[in-house]
């Protein structure tokens, strides 16, 4: 064969690409005139992915639709819920109130309820509404310990829901929701966050991340007052054992004084 003749390899696999083109079944699978290893042309499948996307965005133009109808039908409720949420936060509502609980937490004036059965008692509707994860447990029942105590002369109680049983969460592993609240004294929830309790070896340490509910009022001056009021008494406790003659006499051990 003459230099003439030869083609370099990319010009020998245009022209049998080319010739793939030209011979009928090329390409296609069961193929016998030797170009079956060639892929069909990718750009066939173009309109089949243009309709996909033409698909969704018919779909979330129709959900968009869909929500702005709702929100004008229910008022933008969500919205309301959020600006109520981020207020709470402001006013840092649910760290005042876990304050508060740490400190009456071992007091034996907690009075407790026997569990009731979700859907014929308040606190087991709202605990079963506490959480929107699908992966916590729904309790069928939850038991209550209620804590009544008095602020410029309106009654309050702090109330603690946990959930009970529930769709075999004990033996999935999952935690039934437990619900930390504020209340006035005719059982009207005015604050409710859900608790996390995570052991440490030092003691329980309580955590929160949502506010639950949170309905604002007057009675958020006697909240305050009271929240400043335990964490003055937490700061007293504080000097008061770091003063502990127990505390001075294993410091002037340890240092030698």
């Amino acid at each position: 064969m003459g230099a003439a003749d030869r083609r370099n390899p990319a010009e020998e696999l245009y022209a049998t690409r080319l010739n793939a083109k030209l011979e009928p079944g090329c390409g296609r699978p069961g193929s016998v005139n030797g170009c079956a290893a060639f892929a069909t042309d990718p750009m066939e499948d173009e309109p089949k992915f243009h309709d996909l996307v033409s698909l969704r965005r018919a779909l979330d133009d129709r959900l968009h639709r869909l929500e702005q109808d709702l929100k004008k039908m229910t008022g933008n409720i969500h919205a309301q819920v959020e600006q109520r949420k981020a207020l709470a936060r402001s006013l840092e509502l649910s760290r005042r109130l876990l304050d508060m609980y740490e400190q009456v937490q071992g007091s034996p004036s907690w009075d407790k309820i026997a569990p009731a059965v979700a859907g014929d008692a308040p606190a087991a509707e709202t605990l079963q509404n506490a959480t929107d994860d699908s992966r916590t447990v729904q309790p069928e029942a939850c038991e209550e310990e209620i804590l009544h105590f008095d602020q410029n002369r309106h009654g309050y109680t702090l109330r603690l829901s946990r959930g009970v049983g529930g769709n075999g969460g004990a033996t999935k592993g999952l935690r039934a929701p437990t619900l930390l609240s504020f209340c006035n004294d005719a059982g009207t929830t005015l604050l409710a966050i859900d608790l996390i309790e995570e052991p440490t070896p030092y003691g329980p340490i309580y955590k929160s991340t949502d506010v639950k509910a949170f309905v604002p009022g007057h009675w958020i001056k006697d909240f305050l007052e009271l929240s400043e009021q335990v964490s003055a008494l937490k700061k007293e406790f504080e000097i008061r054992k770091k003063y502990d003659p127990a505390e001075i006499d294993k410091l002037k051990r340890q240092f030698g004084i």
